[in-house]
């Protein structure tokens, strides 16, 4: 018995020891890959084409591929909108890249992402050199960036998406009350439409009203923009909208003025021949977006810092893609208290979050005033809380399609009681107090409860009021027609005084420079990415916990912890709608 056992340990010991071992080698590969690849030398031959693969989801800042990315055979492409914007303006002044070829695939992004990136190509074309477009199908949004280029090309059996604009929010008061659950809102501003996707069955007059004036002013813009790069009317485009264009032949693409030409994929190197050179060599001359981004990537060194910092996601909703309002507090602090960062750039995406989360920013954006230059710089979306921490900055610049506003508050309390009832689940709570088991989600609010929530929310109300009304120089009588949940383009919000300028990030970081006033420096972007290793440790906490709550979203999951760990935090929100996608 005693020999088998040590036998037995002896194997297992083994195991363990080689499988460490491969562990080990297989980190080493990975990261020796990694390095070589971090390393590689680019070179761009003369007369080279600058390739964009449109093809993935957009982001404020693209992850590398990790570990765990590299084996899914799920896995989502990720483009950075800076870094494509940073290589576009790279090849405006390099002397070897005589163009740039947008291959237009499936790709997800935010309209005023897309607009931010058109208008770098818009810029690149004062250099004179050209940019070619092709796809084998084109979404609206892909189409809408394409019509900058000089010329727009279509596989002979394509089809272009040009139907206007539409928003469809989806609502779950019937849903959930079929299982059960009662969700309590208290909310102030009749334009506040967030809660109304667990209260209504249909939007409320103000939030559809709001709404139509949204999509029908990024749409105005989108026709003109069309109409004038393609030198067609506006007429003709509406006609061509209501024709249903997307089913019709893809000849006729051309006829109407939308493309230039239907070319086969492997055509488009003679068209290279024909306008660059007729010795285009495709694989010594065609340079990937992948490739030309480490070399736009490489900052020389300087004293003079900006840094820019993100802010991207909901604020403390759990996602692990959002805002930490506690880290992106530290993070500001960091950079207040750093004395080679001149001046600093908060990059907003955020539909807003936890009341508190963003009154916590707020106070560390507030200490900036007389230390060093604040600018922030909003994306799709900077409403409501994404809006109160803009509130404190020096100066906000806006996309004419940013989504921003929502000035308003709601809280909201889930009762889970008749799903109880429905499985025999009951509670009999014993309390020392009236209020002590408040908020709870397995009964009803009393009427003395609601007061008290109620009177919490206008107070916080009032809060957010004052910190718009000081940070934006505007009186609370000024104010008031601007908030109630109202959210505005980036257009309405420079007409009311809510932003300064409109622009992207890149013009918000030199407006930065201009208020340190320095002309030279390094832009440094935080947090910074993930280490390898980091990710690897990452991803594999996400798949130990996809295992424990197999049966539950890990987002899900996720908010659940945040509600159990603090309900003060989640009830109270400063929100604006996020189910209402314009497309």
């Amino acid at each position: 018995m005693k020999q088998f056992l040590k036998f037995t340990f002896a194997s297992c010991l083994g195991f363990l020891l080689s499988f460490f071992t491969i562990c080990i080698i297989v980190a080493i590969v990975i990261v020796a890959t990694v390095t070589g690849f971090s390393s590689k030398q680019i070179t761009v031959a003369p007369n080279s084409v600058l390739k964009i693969e449109f093809n993935g989801v957009l982001k404020e800042q693209a992850r590398d591929m990790s570990f765990f990315d590299a084996w899914s055979s799920t896995n989502i492409t990720e483009l950075g909108i800076h870094d494509i914007i940073k290589s576009i303006q790279h090849a405006k002044t390099d002397e070897n890249i005589v163009g740039i070829w947008l291959q237009m695939d499936l790709f997800s992004a935010g309209n005023a992402s897309i607009s931010e990136i058109r208008d770098a190509l818009v810029d690149f074309k004062k250099s004179g050199k050209f940019i070619i477009a092709y796809g084998d199908n084109y979404t609206q949004q892909l189409y809408y960036l394409a019509t900058v280029a000089d010329k727009i090309f279509i596989h002979p059996s394509g089809t272009i998406e040009l139907k206007g604009l539409a928003s469809k929010p989806i609502f779950f008061k019937n849903a959930l009350q079929k299982v059960g659950v009662d969700m309590q809102v208290v909310k102030v501003g009749d334009y506040k439409g967030a809660p109304e996707m667990y209260t209504n069955n249909a939007m409320s007059d103000e939030n559809k009203a709001q709404t139509k004036n949204i999509i029908n002013q990024l749409w105005r813009k989108m026709c003109t923009n069309i109409a004038s790069e393609r030198n067609i009317s506006i007429e003709q485009i509406e006609s061509l909208v209501e024709k249903s264009v997307m089913f019709a032949p893809t000849k006729s693409y051309v006829t109407e003025g939308l493309v230039d030409s239907l070319l086969y994929p492997d055509e488009l190197v003679s068209y290279f021949k024909t306008h660059i050179d007729n010795t285009y060599n495709e694989e010594e001359q065609m340079v990937s977006y992948g490739d030309y981004i480490v070399l736009a990537s490489q900052n020389k060194s300087n004293n003079n810092k900006i840094a820019v910092l993100y802010a991207n996601g909901g604020i403390d909703d759990g996602d692990i893609e959002g805002i930490d309002s506690e880290e992106l507090s530290k993070l500001l602090s960091e950079t207040r208290k750093d004395s080679s960062i001149k001046a600093v750039v908060l990059r907003i995406n955020s539909p807003g979050g936890s009341a508190f989360g963003a009154e916590r920013i707020w106070r560390e954006t507030s200490l900036f005033k007389g230390v060093k230059p604040l600018v922030v710089s909003m994306g799709d979306y900077a409403a409501s809380g994404g809006y109160y921490i803009a509130t404190q900055a020096d100066s906000i610049f806006s996309n004419t399609e940013t989504l921003t506003g929502s000035i308003g508050i709601f809280g909201i309390i889930p009762n889970f009681s008749k799903i109880s009832e429905k499985f025999g689940i009951t509670y009999d709570p014993q309390t020392t107090h009236t209020l002590a088991d408040f908020p709870s989600f397995t009964r009803d609010m009393t009427t003395f409860e609601r007061n008290i929530l109620e009177r919490y929310i206008t107070d916080n109300y009032q809060l957010f009021l004052h910190r718009c009304s000081e940070g934006r120089s505007i009186t609370k009588a000024a104010l008031l027609p601007l908030a109630g949940g109202r959210v505005w383009t980036g257009s309405d919000a420079l007409t009311h005084g809510l932003v300064d300028k409109i622009g992207g990030l890149q013009q918000a970081i030199q407006s930065a420079a201009r208020m340190a006033s320095i002309t030279s420096y390094e832009v440094e972007h935080l947090p910074k990415k993930k280490t390898v290793w980091e990710s690897m440790l990452e991803d594999t906490t996400i798949q130990i916990q996809s295992l424990l709550t197999k049966n539950i979203p890990l987002h899900e999951y996720r908010l659940i912890r945040s509600f159990i760990d603090n309900k003060t935090r989640i009830i109270i929100q400063a929100r604006m709608e996020e189910n209402s996608e314009i497309w």
